[in-house]
């Protein structure tokens, strides 16, 4: 997913950088981390269980920022400032780089959900 947002910045030809994409860029990066913290963790999930649920919680707040700042986005998009210019096709790329951008992060939660099903389980 991270792959499928830089390919359309790049087919889309993306010359100025968004700031809600930026941070939405931001918060992925950290659910990134928090997934691969977890994953560390099932080495010894004997040891890593704590490490698991916790990543598995923070990938859930980060999933809900991104959520927050995926709906200020199409907000944006969607309702300018009244006298701003309106130009429909950077509308419609910068939704579908939104919906990648919210997607993966949701694709981070879904991974830690399945991890800490592995500890419940294993517990």
């Amino acid at each position: 997913m991270i792959e499928a947002v830089s390919e359309r910045v790049v087919v889309f030809r993306v010359q100025k950088k968004h700031p809600i994409a930026m941070e939405l860029g931001k918060v992925l990066l950290e659910a990134c981390e928090t997934i691969e913290s977890a994953v560390l963790g099932v080495s010894d999930i004997s040891k890593g269980s704590k490490k698991i649920l916790d990543a598995a919680v923070e990938a859930n707040r980060l999933e809900n920022v991104a959520d927050d700042l995926y709906r200020k986005a199409l907000g944006e998009l969607f309702n300018p400032e009244p006298g701003s210019p309106v130009n429909p096709l950077e509308i419609m790329k910068w939704r579908e780089i939104f919906d990648y951008l919210e997607n993966a992060t949701d694709a981070c939660e879904d991974v830690a959900n399945v991890l800490e099903g592995i500890v419940l389980e294993y517990a």
